[in-house]
């Protein structure tokens, strides 16, 4: 199925991202892990032994952590477009230093990234790329600063994340619900810039609440605000409000919890 081209504002991520607190990220940060801990597996499988690595959306650090565990001589790059993820990446990592090479931390855009043709091995990926600009050009960038043999491995969320959440806005004229693009299309997008034999699988995670407020708490805490530039500018109306409730409790199960699911795409590629 293919998505319709959509805009990202990426003033609007940035924003989002600096209205909340270092504890609160960590707090609502727990499936961001989960998503992450099932990409590093995935090394596991891969033989490569890469001098530079991108850690592109590092966020609070944890992925450059487990990055420098398992590729101890490697020259690993933090980057992320918020200064504020990265000031607490570098916090954390500081207190858990263990005389690996101590990452460098770049602030970035996702669309021009701040690194020479060819000088890169890895590029490693855990849910950032939602929130490109324009993940095609992303993806070129990528293309752009691979040597020849590196690897792209990355996740991002899919079409199908926050499903329940759209369908209970459903009656709205404006959107209020982040769009994703959907695996297939970022497949063929691999396949025109010419990597070699892109691999895209998908997983749904179901998680439960129980509450929506409570959904829009963890959502808020780690900055997932919905950043498409036709998104509603105003503030929601009382009422609109609570018939997106009303919607949302057609979903409610006999445990009394509320559930919210998130497709998660994971894609690898060599150039």
């Amino acid at each position: 199925m293919k998505q319709a081209h959509f805009f990202i504002d990426n003033r609007a991520v940035i924003k989002a991202l600096k209205k909340t607190t270092a504890e609160a990220y960590e707090e609502g940060a727990y499936v961001l892990h989960v998503i992450a801990d099932r990409l590093l597996e995935r090394l596991d499988f891969i033989r490569l032994h890469p001098f530079r690595i991108v850690d592109f959306g590092t966020r609070t650090g944890y992925t450059t952590k487990a990055l420098l565990e398992h590729y101890k001589r490697a020259d690993i790059i933090s980057l992320d477009s918020s200064d504020f993820l990265l000031n607490k990446a570098r916090k954390n990592l500081l207190g858990w230093y263990q005389g690996y090479h101590f990452p460098k931390m770049l602030v970035s855009t996702y669309t021009l990234l701040p690194f020479l043709d060819q000088s890169v091995d890895l590029i490693f990926s855990n849910l950032a790329f939602q929130w490109s600009e324009n993940l095609q050009r992303t993806l070129l960038e990528c293309k752009r600063i691979l040597r020849p043999g590196g690897l792209l491995l990355f996740s991002t969320v899919g079409i199908d994340t926050l499903k329940e959440l759209r369908a209970s806005f459903s009656g709205d004229k404006g959107s209020h619900v982040h769009f994703f693009y959907d695996m297939h299309d970022i497949g063929d997008m691999l396949t025109r810039l010419c990597f070699i034999d892109p691999v895209m699988d998908l997983e749904y995670l179901t998680i439960r609440y129980f509450s929506v407020h409570q959904l829009m708490t963890d959502l808020k805490s780690i900055g997932a605000h919905n950043a498409s530039q036709n998104r509603s500018r105003g503030l929601m109306g009382k009422h609109q409000w609570q018939r997106m409730l009303q919607s949302y409790e057609k979903w409610r199960s006999k445990d009394h919890t509320i559930p919210v699911t998130v497709e998660v795409i994971y894609g690898h590629a060599f150039l």
